[in-house]
């Protein structure tokens, strides 16, 4: 997963945020150079993240990502810590019924603002805001004989060997992997500590 994180403070908060992106396998492009992880070129656009977090009360300048990512119809967490106002020019896309569905907005006390954000990276794994676009490509070699069989099944299914291929380790392997389950449920999230 790619997400953007977008912040103007740079405390112990944002790097255990950045850092516990990364310990979890999410690549991270940010306007904080050194808590990006994507640095190829092609990767580094707003239309290959699959959400945008938004931390810190000085954060007001985001109104430009927040529009961009929500016409392009991907989620934004933007996270403030509690007694902070939330950016009064932001304030009308919480009453658009479309738009709110993607825009998040959590208030969060000192050292929770790690667990809001894997609340929400739950949330766009298996929740509600789950996309099954398929929009990450991804090439592998096969020996002849895979081949054949990939294309005997797709014949045989009805379908393209791309769907099936997606299907299969849907069905076949991440919904039947434990370890996966675990992983994602439980041991994603930071521990009671706030640390990851």
């Amino acid at each position: 997963m790619k997400v953007y994180f977008f912040t103007n403070e740079y405390d112990e908060t944002t790097k255990q945020i950045a850092a516990s992106l990364r310990s979890s396998g999410i690549l991270i492009l940010s306007n904080q150079e050194h808590f990006s992880s994507i640095s190829h070129p092609a990767d580094m656009s707003l239309e290959k993240m699959q959400a945008v977090i938004i931390y810190g009360a000085e954060a007001a300048s985001a109104g430009y990502l927040v529009a961009a990512a929500l016409s392009q119809k991907k989620p934004v967490l933007y996270v403030l810590p509690k007694g902070n106002l939330f950016p009064e020019e932001l304030k009308f896309l919480q009453g658009n019924r479309q738009l709110a569905q993607l825009f998040l907005v959590k208030f969060v006390q000192p050292g929770k603002a790690t667990e809001a954000i894997y609340d929400f990276l739950e949330l766009l794994e298996t929740g509600e805001l789950r996309q099954e676009n398929v929009s990450i490509k991804f090439t592998f070699r096969l020996s002849p004989r895979l081949e054949r069989y990939l294309n005997w099944r797709s014949v045989k299914e009805k379908i393209s060997k791309a769907d099936w291929l997606r299907n299969f380790l849907i069905e076949e392997v991440i919904e039947k992997d434990e370890a996966w389950k675990n992983y994602i449920k439980n041991k994603n999230k930071p521990d009671q500590e706030g640390n990851s």
